[in-house]
């Protein structure tokens, strides 16, 4: 398993569940993926996946009945919307009825508890160890680290990780694989979609701020500078020292491109301009400002799971991820396209 986002760690769940023997293979020293949070100044705010809403998934059924639930939370606030002109909007009656969960201590929770889980049921996870090339000899792939030291052997290999370094990564493995130009065509199918870059910004402010029905604004056309905005202490007030306010704004696609170079200096007081509008004054200076640059944030578009893998192509290699899953970018969805792959090598193997 190359990737311990949250479609690896299902995938490695339900390969496990089948009896394979499973290791899993990530570059940070972390499981999660884009479900992140951080720490800064005593404050946890979550600069990745914003919220869980499994619906009726299996990751829901894992989240509720089979991990701890301690700290885990349902948002009762709602998603207010906002208009080009910065007007707060009443909520979308659809997307405030659905259910979301977070947790006490941030969401990357989430993937340190399945990790766990996964740990006690003979899992092995390899974290800080980046796979470079996958080679084919005697019948078994070879992940090979970024020294071309050997990592291991397997019979198959699950593909975790977003689709342009999953492309990558299959590019630069083609000429040790069978059929290598066949597999140049599997990169060129992945490479067909490409994933946003995103810029998050995170605020604390010395004081706190009026109770409001609402914990986030949302831009109701995406190509807006501003499309997310959340007061991080609405979610948990557990987040923060008490008297802090935090605030977490993921910017449109647009600005995030174009600025995704910028200090970030620059980028925080771009920021700060567009929440002038609806704060006031008093949020342009905050105590401390954070800036997390997420080069592949969510998919623009998908290819169809079938397309990504074809049987007749390497098929001991198969690649999931939120950019195989019509609507992707959804933490659920990413799950659901981890089992798929399981269910898959399961067959080809």
């Amino acid at each position: 398993m190359v990737g311990a986002g949250i479609s690896g760690l299902a995938a490695a769940k339900k390969l496990a569940e089948l009896g394979y023997s499973v290791s899993v293979i990530e570059m940070e020293t972390f499981p999660g993926g884009r479900i992140s949070s951080c720490e800064i100044e005593g404050c946890i705010l979550d600069d990745g996946a914003q919220y869980f809403k499994p619906e009726s998934s299996t990751l829901l059924d894992l989240m509720l009945n089979e991990l701890d639930t301690s700290e885990l939370i349902k948002i009762d606030k709602t998603v207010n919307l906002i208009n080009n002109a910065h007007q707060i909007l009443p909520p979308d009656p659809d997307y405030s009825a659905e259910t979301r969960y977070s947790y006490l201590n941030g969401n990357s929770t989430l993937p340190s508890l399945i990790t766990e889980y996964l740990k006690a049921r003979g899992v092995n996870f390899l974290f800080g160890t980046t796979v470079s090339c996958i080679q084919h000899s005697e019948g078994l792939f070879e992940l090979l680290d970024m020294q071309i030291s050997s990592i291991i052997k397997a019979d198959g290999v699950v593909v975790s990780i977003p689709l342009p370094q999953a492309a990558n990564l299959l590019s630069a493995s083609a000429i040790h694989l069978p059929a290598s130009m066949d597999v140049l065509d599997r990169v060129k199918t992945l490479r067909q979609i490409e994933y946003r870059q995103c810029l998050t910004v995170m605020l604390g402010y010395p004081f706190m701020v009026p109770m409001l029905n609402y914990y986030a604004l949302l831009a109701e056309d995406k190509s807006y500078s501003l499309l997310w905005l959340a007061i991080e202490t609405m979610k948990s007030s557990h987040r923060a020292p008490e008297g802090v306010t935090t605030m977490l704004a993921q910017m449109g696609p647009r600005f995030s491109k174009y600025s995704f170079l910028e200090s970030d200096e620059l980028v925080v007081g771009r920021t700060l301009l567009e929440l002038e509008p609806m704060f006031g004054y008093t949020f342009n200076k905050p105590m401390w400002a954070s800036v997390k640059r997420w080069r592949d944030s969510q998919p623009m578009g998908y290819v169809r799971f079938a397309e990504a893998n074809p049987e007749e192509i390497l098929p001991e290699v198969v690649v999931c991820g939120d950019g195989l899953i019509k609507g992707g970018g959804k933490v659920h969805l990413a799950w659901e396209s981890g089992i798929e792959a399981a269910n898959t090598i399961s067959t080809r193997i």
